[in-house]
């Protein structure tokens, strides 16, 4: 991980196009946010939002789809 100048952690990383992503924790004073995809057209999820693409996720890293056959 490093360090935006203002302190937030963030992550780069290119996508299977060579496209720069980014993964970097937001600076809303809301709530806790990140910042999550190509650099031009990012999202910016929650925790709650996070916590329901999770298994998903896991699932996909595990199977290769999104729910287990």
């Amino acid at each position: 991980m490093d360090k935006t100048n203002r302190g937030f952690q963030y992550k780069d990383f290119k996508d299977c196009y060579g496209l720069k992503c980014s993964l970097q924790q937001s600076s809303s004073a809301v709530e806790d946010r990140i910042w999550f995809g190509v650099d031009e057209s990012r999202m910016h999820l929650n925790q709650d939002q996070v916590k329901k693409l999770l298994p998903y996720l896991n699932t996909f890293v595990e199977t290769g789809f999104l729910e287990r056959k």
